[in-house]
């Protein structure tokens, strides 16, 4: 009878080791998730801060700043950016007979911005390319 009245109930000292063990694999996996979410989200903030500056110094192209051959750079920031103008010639299969004589006349201009910064060992940047037409 006295027995009975002292067994005991609850877990063993194994059960609950193995319990803590799966409970720190899972947190340490869940923990990797997370970190990595983080990285992803600051890669994702660079990328959209590149995007901004470079949209906003290819917009200053023809209205602040006058379009013509050029080479300019600087930083924002943590960021830096070119900006490379230069005329832009027609391949010779590009031009119809019909715009032969115009298209001389026509000042057209590759204009490319690049945005670059740093993030841990790499150097990743993001580039703009397209063609303006000088007003005349």
């Amino acid at each position: 009878m006295r027995s009975g009245l002292w067994r005991q109930s609850g877990f063993s000292l194994m059960e609950i080791l193995v319990a803590f063990s799966i409970l720190s694999i899972s947190l340490g996996a869940l923990l990797s998730v997370f970190g990595q979410g983080l990285r992803i989200a600051a890669t994702s903030k660079h990328y959209s801060e590149a995007a901004i500056i470079a949209e906003s110094r290819f917009a200053e192209v023809g209205s602040v700043q006058p379009l013509e051959s050029m080479h300019d750079q600087g930083s924002s920031g943590n960021y830096q950016w070119e900006v490379i103008i230069a005329p832009y010639t027609w391949p010779e299969t590009d031009v119809d007979p019909a715009l032969e004589n115009n298209a001389n006349a026509l000042e057209v201009f590759s204009v490319e911005v690049k945005v670059a910064w740093t993030q841990g060992v790499r150097n990743p940047f993001i580039s703009i390319q397209s063609l303006k037409l000088k007003a005349q």
